[in-house]
């Protein structure tokens, strides 16, 4: 599954969000960098939010991002 993330991070430009979810141990061991782990359902209203107050906070990124 990490060398999967890795791939996909590796495949998408660095703007795209990756959120991967669920128990499994690699995830909960730190996961990949550039992937947003979300172990429990209930992360994901709060995960979410700090998302969208990032991508407020740097309207720029989106412009620039190609």
């Amino acid at each position: 599954m990490l060398r999967a993330l890795e791939q996909l991070r590796g495949s998408l430009p660095q703007h795209v969000a990756i959120w991967a979810g669920g128990s499994s141990p690699a995830l909960a061991r730190g996961g990949v960098a550039g992937v947003q782990a979300i172990r429990d359902v209930g992360d994901i209203g709060p995960t979410l939010r700090a998302w969208r107050d990032e991508l407020a906070a740097e309207p720029a990124r989106l412009t620039s991002a190609g």
